[in-house]
């Protein structure tokens, strides 16, 4: 006999799990906020990385925080016996791990929602989403949200204020007081980042800071361990291997600018509103699924002149030959202005934004007119900005496959605007899907395309994305 698991209207205690990293944690911080909302009386308990406990243990709306290390999550007997006593009533994995997955359904938590796009992990759960991963229109907040479907929760593109801890703000309040009364603004660059993406060089850093410096600016460093600075100044703060985590939030909130790499604390400084250069490292990782929720960023991103695919490792001094200290520094000076005379982004603007810096478009031969196309391909080398345009000369036929595909990855293409012969859909879903795991672009014929790129060209990928990877209402399985 089949056994359906109702979901529970009231549920008295939830485990929530996303035992991945820092940057990964504090993107989940939506999903708590909305359980609490829609579960004022509901026990919030998480299941997360020893790093990402240590920073859910300050947010007020957690019952418990349970740390795990996932180099040892496969002695599941230890697990088990520490969760055994707390009686869930309903189980959302923010992360398809099959490890806990089993804990969870060896608990016998009745209710378990997950991530169905695995076919080897859905039995682990009663309830499940198929969750588009290939969506690049979507943020990993509403990717993690996805999962509050069964019980009738929206997704919503927003962050969630972070917490300040009174004691770490007093410390930092002491740590600052050098270049509190002396600079008009100060300026906190974090140098390192968890290991998937790659931070600002050392050298570009380096040498922004004199360029920075003599404008009068204060400048922080922060970081896990502790560096050596090649130069002194008054205005110049090193603060690396001197905070904890609590601490360095403190830090971030009592700074008037941040920069950083795609990486946790950049993500604490999103979710505090702070004004941002946020540096997108990897052509795997676009800003439209990973970036800021600050109402006031500039995105530095020029992923596309880099001839490798970054999917398994990322050549630094090939990707980022182009970030120099000046473009740095002039990339800091436009943000403080922006801030002093630009009205903050809205919420719609800054997906926009995010989206502009993640599309890169692929036009068929003689499918569009030339003025279009050479405001692209400018776009493609005169700096790190958005909407990039690159034309395909040759005639699409089969002999013809291995340069189109050099130029997909090269321009890490994820838009094809043109009329394709059958058999491209097909090649495609082989090289990304099958042997490389990589996301195939989406196409999209000439027919749809009716007036000038800015008018129309992310809002037609935005559709064709949607189209081809639609979130699927929840499913029940038996």
């Amino acid at each position: 006999m089949l056994f359906m698991a109702i979901i529970p209207s009231n549920p008295n205690r939830i485990l929530i799990q996303r035992a991945d990293k820092l940057g990964d944690t504090i993107l989940i911080l939506p999903v708590l906020a909305q359980l609490a909302h829609h579960f004022p009386h509901a026990k919030l308990d998480v299941l997360t990385s020893k790093i990402g406990a240590h920073f859910l243990k300050q947010i007020p709306w957690v019952n418990q925080v349970i740390g795990v290390d996932y180099a040892t999550i496969h002695h599941q007997s230890d697990l088990i016996q520490r969760l055994k006593n707390n009686q869930y009533d309903l189980y959302i994995a923010l992360w398809d791990c099959k490890e806990i997955g089993k804990v969870a359904q060896q608990l016998q938590i009745p209710c378990r929602i997950g991530d169905q796009s695995s076919l080897l992990n859905r039995r682990l759960y009663t309830h499940g989403i198929i969750q588009g991963w290939a969506n690049l229109a979507r943020h990993q907040v509403e990717f993690n949200q996805d999962l509050l479907r069964p019980l009738g929760i929206r997704p919503q593109f927003k962050f969630v204020p972070i917490p300040i801890n009174p004691n770490a703000l007093a410390t930092i309040d002491i740590h600052l007081t050098p270049i509190t009364h002396t600079t008009p603004h100060r300026i906190l660059f974090f140098l390192g980042t968890g290991g998937t993406n790659y931070p600002i060089p050392s050298p570009v850093m380096m040498g922004a800071l004199p360029l920075l410096l003599e404008q009068g600016v204060g400048v922080i460093l922060a970081a896990e361990q502790p560096t050596d600075l090649p130069i002194q100044h008054p205005n110049l703060l090193n603060l690396t291997g001197k905070t904890s985590l609590t601490e360095l939030v403190a830090l971030i909130h009592r700074c008037d600018y941040y920069v950083g790499g795609d990486t946790g604390p950049t993500h604490i400084a999103s979710f505090l509103q702070k004004p941002m250069v946020f540096f997108s490292s990897r052509k795997t990782n676009p800003p439209a699924r990973w970036g800021s929720f600050s109402p006031h960023q500039r995105i530095i991103r020029k992923e596309y002149p880099c001839p490798y695919s970054c999917h398994q490792q990322c050549h630094p001094q090939t990707c980022f030959a182009y970030l120099t200290p000046s473009l740095l520094a002039q990339t800091i000076q436009g943000l403080i202005h922006d801030v002093a005379h630009h009205p903050p982004k809205t919420p719609q603007d800054i997906k926009l934004y995010h989206l502009s810096h993640t599309l890169r478009g692929l036009v068929i031969r003689g499918q569009m007119d030339p003025s279009i196309l050479k405001q692209g391909i400018q776009s493609a080398s005169q700096g790190p900005v958005p909407l990039v345009l690159v034309p395909f000369d040759q005639p699409l036929r089969m002999g013809n496959v291995g340069a189109l595909m050099r130029l997909l990855v090269h321009y890490n293409i994820n838009v094809i605007i043109g009329d394709v012969p059958w058999w491209v859909p097909i090649w495609l879903r082989i090289y990304y899907g099958v042997m490389n795991a990589l996301i195939p672009p989406v196409i999209i014929p000439m027919s749809e395309w009716t007036s000038a790129p800015s008018d129309w060209i992310i809002p037609q990928a935005m559709l064709a994305w949607e189209r081809a990877y639609p979130a699927t209402p929840p499913q029940a399985n038996g």
